[in-house]
């Protein structure tokens, strides 16, 4: 058992002096100068990724943890994970992954405390030096970070150091890069939508529209179409599943005046329509959907004029099935009811335009039925 013993220590000895006292080996690409590895204090990678796994693929990696050899673990066991500038130099020589030098950095053990080990900025420019060598083969820091905590323990380790000044432009290029690996692995749109808490915003008003974290979401949406347009999804497909179109309308109505969500409002507004008129949503339907069904303040509606946009969509696109706005209101109302909404209408400034409008239809409509006024009334 003595024997066994001696020869176990033997060996890690081995490992351990082969490693510290080695000498340095000389590549033959030049390697980045690492005298400033030590002091850095404003460096972060800003690498940008590409797309070099499926999406399953790379899910299955952030559960496995770290792809690090046993030996090179072995090795931070008896080593500082105070690294000098040499000792760096040599193994961006050696072409050592950044997953190794963070396990030999003891990064591994700081847990959500990465951000503010001195070391940390250290290992990101080792990364990006790394990288600069190997382009070919780079591995982007923010994907050795994924693979190590997950998407949504290093999201909220990077919301949490962007609320402390000094680590606020850190983070904020974190959050960043985070960003684009989300956009190179095609991360679910709706996973996203979740990691922000869009879905525990409620239906108060302007509350979505004019949270940071949605434009920053619809920005994601967009730069997931541009890199992977087989991933394409309009919006709506998300939001969907947390609100009713009524209630998403009507919130991007009460935004459209703003200048700051009003782009973002006329989208939704727009998928909203293209989605209906691919479903052949017909335009009794569409009045149904959105809650229009009081006479008496259905003019004043807000969502009125998205129906009547949506009528005239509908029927350029069906012409067979063509349904006029004032054909679908005197089958809902009859035609009595919709000439007293006409009428108190007309006294309404901000009404009268649309009601002048549906009392010419509704006479038109009378004369081409060869019906008089004591027919309908």
């Amino acid at each position: 058992m003595g024997l066994l013993y001696l020869v176990g220590l033997a060996s890690l000895a081995a490992i351990t002096s082969t490693d510290a006292n080695s000498p340095i080996v000389t590549s033959s690409v030049q390697s980045p100068k690492v005298s400033n590895w030590s002091s850095s204090t404003s460096v972060v990678s800003t690498t940008r990724f590409l797309r070099t796994s499926d999406t399953d693929d790379e899910e299955s990696e952030e559960r496995a943890g770290l792809s690090v050899p046993a030996s090179e673990k072995l090795k931070s066991w008896f080593m500082s994970s105070n690294v000098n500038p040499r000792q760096l130099q040599k193994w961006l020589n050696e072409g050592k992954s950044g997953e190794t030098v963070f396990t030999r950095m003891h990064l591994t053990n700081v847990g959500s405390l990465l951000f503010y080990d001195p070391q940390f900025k250290t290992w990101l420019q080792y990364v990006d030096d790394l990288n600069a060598k190997t382009y070919q083969k780079r591995t982007p820091a923010i994907s050795v970070l994924t693979t190590q905590y997950g998407d949504d323990a290093l999201y909220k380790m990077i919301e949490d150091a962007k609320m402390i000044p000094r680590m606020k432009e850190l983070a904020s290029k974190l959050q960043a890069d985070q960003m684009d690996h989300w956009v190179a692995v095609a991360k679910d749109p709706d996973e996203v939508f979740h990691l922000f808490k869009l879905d525990k915003l409620g239906k108060t008003r302007m509350k979505l529209f004019s949270s940071p974290d949605f434009a920053a979401w619809a920005k994601y949406m967009d730069d997931l179409s541009m890199n992977n347009p087989e991933k394409a999804r309009p919006m709506i497909s998300t939001l969907r599943q947390h609100y009713r179109d009524v209630d998403l309308l009507t919130m991007a109505e009460s935004v459209k005046s703003v200048e700051a969500t009003k782009s973002i409002a006329t989208r939704l507004e727009t998928e909203v329509i293209k989605d209906w008129a691919v479903s052949r949503k017909t335009p009794d339907k569409a009045l149904r959907d959105l809650d229009l069904d009081n006479a008496d303040t259905l003019l004043k509606d807000p969502l009125f004029n998205f129906w009547a946009k949506y009528v005239d969509v509908y029927n350029a696109r069906y012409p067979e099935e063509k349904m006029t706005m004032i054909k679908t209101l005197t089958q809902k109302f009859d035609d009595n009811n919709v000439a007293k909404m006409i009428n108190a209408a007309k006294a309404n400034d901000a009404t009268k335009d649309i009601a002048a409008k549906l009392e010419m239809a509704q006479l038109q409509m009378w004369l081409h039925d060869r019906r008089s006024v004591d027919d309908v009334l």
